[in-house]
């Protein structure tokens, strides 16, 4: 029964990830082909919503063998783990670029002229399905922290393991088999015209925004050098898909056809053999891990008896002001470090690679009645950056240990208040902190600030 519940909450939340921050990259992507389904038979437009859960579903259960391998060799499992590692985020930098110089016409992609009418583009709908799960499993949702949670622990068997990856998959494409299969849903769709070439541009530049986000990512995650060689990378790959069109389509003889397709080849794969994903250095955070003595700061756990001379042994820091947060880096021993002083803390457990994390943030985080909470009390803002790879930071790693067995949490966004008893307030999973403010608030209130 208690399984059952857990493959519910996986399929709820596969269905809530459709409306997620994390899926944007490829929501003008998904519209427009709703939008072209419109000229379709009914026969068609189930076949295509088939074709569409396929991608996903074959997907997801890739993603579910892979997480059984590295179980199997011992190694941490996370959500969204993968976008740590800058040769993913670069596999989808360069997907995000080629799908975004499609849709303006730089390259058109060419199917047989026997088979054009037929395919009616099904092949290019279970490859969007696919390009769906990759951009959404860095996410997380409402219901599915605690399925995914269940799925990457070790002790889980295998089957229950693919059982859970299949029913997000199946949550994820249940908004599309709607309206491939009800008339109704499918009516309340506008009809193609004209002002869908408008709208095919505007989704170009949308996945090229999204090319550009994750570039920054990888920026976080590898020093100058790297990261600007991958940007060559990317100026060849663009050449080369423009090259494949107008040099080598379908009007060209097969013999020009396949040579320039010869050439592009070795050029892209040539670039690309030499990448070197060497890591960047320390973020720009405060970082007191190794610059703070705090052996004199005592075991204070009822704040109001915390004396003033108590207070300034305390680590130092850089107090938030109205216009900016200035957070410390996150480690258990600093944390422990102003606990033990009678402080509490706010951890924002994030990620350069996590959009939903990024747009919390903005727009209920980094805001000004945040801001001037932390300026006002004692409460310490902390950041646990987990944008590296868990083998490449071993912080990184220590982090991913404490979400699971204290949290029992698989992915992020996480954000937590600790009191300096250890109690901890941890807020709900993956939905806007809207109550953060009140929490700070009465937090702060166990440590006033100095007179």
């Amino acid at each position: 029964m208690e399984f059952l519940s857990l493959l519910g909450a996986a399929f709820l939340g596969g269905l809530i990830l459709n409306i997620m921050p994390c899926v944007l990259p490829v929501l003008f992507f998904k519209v427009q082909h709703l939008l072209e389904m419109s000229e379709l038979d009914d026969r068609e437009k189930r076949i295509d919503g088939i074709a569409y859960t396929a991608g996903i579903l074959v997907a997801f259960l890739g993603f579910a063998v892979a997480v059984l391998l590295m179980k199997a060799a011992g190694q941490r499992v996370a959500q969204g783990m993968q976008m740590a590692n800058p040769e993913f985020v670069a596999f989808l930098t360069a997907l995000m670029l080629a799908l975004g110089l499609n849709s303006l016409g730089v390259f058109e992609i060419h199917v047989g002229v026997n088979q054009g009418e037929q395919k009616r583009g099904f092949m290019g709908t279970f490859f969007s399905g696919i390009v769906a799960v990759l951009v959404a499993t860095p996410c997380t949702a409402p219901f599915l922290g605690t399925a995914a949670a269940y799925a990457f622990a070790k002790e889980t068997p295998a089957g229950a393991t693919i059982g859970i990856f299949l029913m997000v998959g199946l949550g994820l494409a249940f908004p599309y088999l709607v309206v491939c299969f009800l008339r109704a849903a499918a009516r309340l769709l506008p009809q193609p015209g004209p002002w869908m070439v408008t709208f095919k541009k505007l989704m170009g530049f949308t996945l090229l925004g999204a090319a550009v986000w994750l570039f920054g990512v990888i920026q976080e995650q590898v020093n100058v050098s790297s990261a600007n060689w991958f940007l060559a990378f990317l100026l060849i790959l663009g050449l080369g898909l423009w090259a494949l069109d107008h040099f080598g389509g379908l009007l060209v003889s097969t013999t020009r056809r396949w040579t320039v397709r010869i050439l592009v080849f070795a050029a892209v794969y040539g670039m690309g053999l030499t990448l070197r994903w060497v890591p960047a250095g320390q973020s720009d955070v405060q970082d007191l891990s190794a610059a703070v003595d705090c052996s004199q700061c005592g075991s204070v756990t009822n704040n109001s008896k915390a004396g003033a001379g108590q207070r300034t042994n305390c680590p130092k820091y850089k107090k938030t002001t109205k216009d900016e947060i200035h957070w410390v880096r996150y480690s258990e021993a600093t944390r422990k470090q102003f606990m033990e002083c009678g402080r509490p803390v706010f951890v924002d457990y994030t990620a350069k690679w996590c959009v939903s994390c990024q747009a919390f943030k903005a727009s209920h985080i980094d805001i000004p009645k945040v801001r001037a909470i932390f300026a006002q009390t004692e409460v310490v803002p902390m950041r646990a950056d987990l944008t590296k790879e868990p083998e490449d930071d071993e912080l990184v790693a220590a982090i991913w240990e404490e979400l699971e067995n204290r949290f029992n949490r698989s992915g992020i966004p996480v954000w937590v208040v600790w009191h300096p008893d250890d109690y901890t307030e941890l807020l709900p999973e993956s939905i806007p902190p809207t109550n953060l403010p009140e929490l700070l608030l009465a937090a702060g209130k166990e440590f006033p600030p100095s007179q």
